[in-house]
C-alpha cells in the first residue's frame, strides 16, 4: 500500500538528528522540530488519502477522517474531517483520489491527493510526458497528464475551499499530495495562490511538474515543502531533456533514520 511508503518517511523523520537535515546539495539547512513535526502530520495527511473510508462522494460533510491502524493517527488525534471526497470508481480519465478536510486543531483547510497505483489511468497520466501550455503563469508549460487530473478535480475542490473559508475565514489552506498526486498539489496550489490565497504545500515524492519557468513561478511564491526520498524513481521524471525542471527547496531523505540521513 502506497500509504506505508509515506508512513516510513514520517518515520524516518521522527529519527533523524537536527544537525543531519540537509538540501541536495549537502548544504546543511536549519530545520526545526516544529517543521519535522508538520512533515509528520501531512504525510499522515496525504496517507489517509489512500483509505478507501476517504473516497466516497456522498459521504456527508464533517465526515471524520478514518484510516486502518497505524495509518494515519496524527489525523485522527486531530478530529479532521471532510468537507468533500473523490475516488477512483468513477468516470474521470485519470481517476485521481483525494479529499478536502478540516483540522479544526491548527485551523486549516487540508487538500490532499493520493498517488499512482490505485488504477491503471493513473499510470497512464504518468506516462504521458508532453507538455501544454498553462494560464497559470506566463510562458508556463505542464505536464498535460497532471493538467487533466487537477481539471478533473478542479470545480469540486476549489468550491468546498470556498464554502470552507466562508464558513471558517480564519482558516488557512494546505495542500499535500504523493507521487502523481504531489503534482495535482502543486498545480492546485499554484491555482489557490493565484486567487489570492496563501497556500502550503507538503508534498511527497512529486515528479517534476512543468518547465523551468512553472518551477521557478512556484518555488517564488514559497511555503513549498517537496520532500524526495533516495531510492523513489518518481522524482526522476518526466526527464529534464524534455524540458522539465523541479521546483526547490527539496527535502533529501536518503536512509531510513540515524547519522547518514539527509533532507
Amino acid at each position: 500500500m502506497k500509504s506505508r511508503v509515506i508512513l516510513a518517511f514520517a518515520a524516518a523523520c521522527s529519527a533523524i538528528p537536527l544537525q543531519n537535515l540537509q538540501v541536495r546539495d549537502n548544504t546543511t539547512v536549519g530545520i526545526s522540530s516544529s517543521l519535522l513535526e508538520s512533515f509528520k502530520l501531512y504525510a499522515n495527511f496525504t496517507s489517509a488519502s489512500y483509505c478507501t473510508s476517504n473516497e466516497d462522494p456522498a459521504s456527508t460533510p464533517d465526515t471524520a477522517i478514518t484510516c486502518p491502524a497505524t495509518v494515519c493517527p496524527l489525523v485522527e488525534a486531530h478530529n479532521a474531517t471532510s468537507i468533500v471526497e473523490f475516488g477512483s470508481n468513477d468516470t474521470t480519465l485519470t481517476g485521481i483520489k483525494g479529499y478536502v478536510a478540516l483540522d479544526p486543531v491548527l485551523q486549516t483547510i487540508t487538500i490532499s491527493f493520493a498517488g499512482s497505483g490505485a488504477t491503471i489511468r493513473n499510470w497512464l497520466t504518468d506516462f504521458t510526458f508532453a507538455q501544454i501550455p498553462s494560464p497559470l503563469c506566463a510562458n508556463c508549460w505542464i505536464h498535460s497528464g497532471f493538467a487533466t487530473a487537477w481539471s478533473e478535480r478542479r470545480s469540486v475542490v476549489l468550491a468546498a475551499v470556498s464554502s470552507a473559508l466562508a464558513a471558517n475565514p480564519d482558516f488557512s489552506i494546505v495542500v499535500t499530495g504523493h507521487s502523481i498526486g504531489a503534482a495535482v498539489a502543486t498545480l492546485a496550489a499554484t491555482e489557490l495562490r493565484n486567487l489570492g490565497h496563501s497556500v502550503s504545500t507538503y508534498t511527497f515524492g512529486s515528479p517534476r511538474v512543468g518547465n523551468a519557468a512553472f518551477a521557478s513561478f512556484v518555488t517564488a511564491a514559497g511555503s513549498n515543502f517537496r520532500m524526495t526520498h533516495v531510492n523513489d524513481p518518481v522524482p526522476q521524471l518526466p526527464p529534464t531533456w524534455l524540458g522539465y525542471q523541479h521546483t526547490s527547496p527539496e527535502y533529501w531523505l536518503s536512509g531510513s533514520g540515524g547519522s547518514s540521513d539527509a533532507m
